[in-house]
């Protein structure tokens, strides 16, 4: 069988430094090795560059294509359609010549605002489309508007007819893709009830990541001392964007509680993200000691948090298969976390797990117990303490990329064959 191509299109400079530029960075790095198949990266609106440029490194080609300069896009506003439609056609043009050389194209999106991209190429080639669910739409309501979300998750964790929830993204993908892969059980079921999808062509593929760590040129306590940390802090590691949908905020109210009435003044809350700290800084000011915010780190950066944590923390609302928690079981860190979907069908039965009880009320919103992250938090302290270390060994290995990569190949290669197929039966 001929080499497969597989084009992963992504919206540059937008959430390349969050879930999915990490979902790509280890998905890419685990299928550089495997000969049959060659990558592409397709950076789309790209802003950095103002040409159409295509630069190869490590056995990556890369292809960007920039914003029109003539024209000013918003491809969040729907009223942007014809000018999304004329760009879809210039990519489309871009790539013709590429495509008809290479043959046999799998075309992977992981961002469903791109559906009018995806059109336009499943209407111009004979190609096939992959979608992972990232994320589902309806809940980024939350940010917005407390009303809509509440109706949104009645629909889907009721009874309701699905209306607020559909997103006309998705449901564009889930009509036109070969091949959906969901990160969850609760997304693959919420997919298939939603955009009424036929089951057989929506795969529960959880993520995957490397399980060895980068050499050590320090141990924990003589990275905690280089960083100013003293011996005995108990360091709390939350890794992800500053949001209202993180939870962050109970997180700090958690360990404001311990330093106050607990006298745990060796609590080091890390926040390694970026976002708005406004609402932040506020509730800090008593503790400003004990919170460290050090804005988003590089991956040298962030393996020092992690190496030199005593714990992880993540108090997200909505979660698909998190590449934070999986970071953290890849450090053997115990991990405190809030039992939503994603979190709760990774983490549950863990015994180095911690559940926090997420309750939802559609008049106030979400509901963290405080009293619960400070328990477990006192909890991981005494153990330490007392010299009981955890391990996440037999756990992370489900998660291990070599399984993930097996699967991934199972799609591109699986649908590379339908294309010979269909190639030979026209001929």
């Amino acid at each position: 069988m001929e080499q497969t191509h597989v084009f992963y299109f992504v919206l540059a400079n937008n959430s390349m430094n969050y879930g999915i530029g990490s979902y790509l960075n280890h998905l890419v790095s685990g299928l550089r090795h495997h000969r049959d198949i060659a990558v592409t990266i397709v950076h789309c609106l790209d802003e950095e560059h103002d040409r159409f440029l295509i630069e190869e490194q490590n056995g990556i080609r890369n292809i960007y294509i920039p914003k029109p300069a003539s024209r000013y896009i918003n491809i969040f506003n729907s009223q942007h359609q014809t000018e999304k439609i004329k760009y879809a056609k210039r990519v489309r043009t871009l790539l013709e010549p590429i495509f008809e050389e290479l043959g046999t194209v799998v075309a992977h999106f992981n961002q469903s605002i791109l559906s009018f991209l995806a059109e336009e190429l499943e209407r111009s080639f004979n190609l096939k489309i992959v979608f992972t669910v990232h994320f589902l739409s309806w809940q980024f309501l939350y940010e917005k508007s407390l009303d809509e979300y509440s109706s949104a998750w009645q629909e889907v964790y009721g009874d309701k007819a699905f209306q607020v929830s559909i997103d006309p993204n998705e449901k564009i993908f889930c009509r036109i893709s070969d091949q959906i892969i969901c990160l969850t059980e609760a997304a693959k079921n919420f997919v298939c009830a939603a955009y009424q999808c036929d089951p057989d062509k929506v795969k529960l593929i959880k993520n995957g990541i490397t399980l060895t760590l980068p050499k050590n040129e320090m141990d924990k306590m003589q990275l905690k001392k280089q960083l100013g940390f003293n011996e005995n802090d108990f360091v709390l590691v939350f890794v992800g964007r500053i949001a209202k949908s993180k939870g962050i905020k109970h997180i700090i109210s958690a360990v404001n509680h311990l330093v106050s009435h607990h006298a745990k003044h060796n609590i080091k809350l890390l926040v390694a993200g970026s976002g708005n700290f406004d609402d932040l800084l506020p509730i800090s000011g008593s503790i400003w000691n004990n919170v460290i915010f050090t804005g988003a780190l590089h991956e040298d950066q962030l393996h020092n948090a992690y190496l030199l944590a005593d714990a992880g923390i993540t108090m997200s609302f909505f979660e698909q298969c998190s590449y934070t928690a999986l970071e953290m079981l890849r450090y053997d860190l115990p991990i405190i976390y809030a039992n939503n979907d994603g979190l709760a069908e990774m983490l549950d039965g863990n015994p180095a797990a911690f559940k926090v009880d997420l309750d939802f009320n559609i008049k106030n919103g979400y509901h963290i117990d405080v009293d619960s992250i400070c328990n477990h938090i006192l909890n991981l302290m005494d153990k330490r303490e007392k010299g009981i270390r955890f391990t996440q060994s037999g756990i992370k290995e489900r998660f291990a990329i070599d399984l993930w990569i097996r699967d991934m190949l199972a799609i591109y290669t699986g649908l590379s064959k339908q294309i010979e197929r269909e190639f030979e039966y026209v001929q």
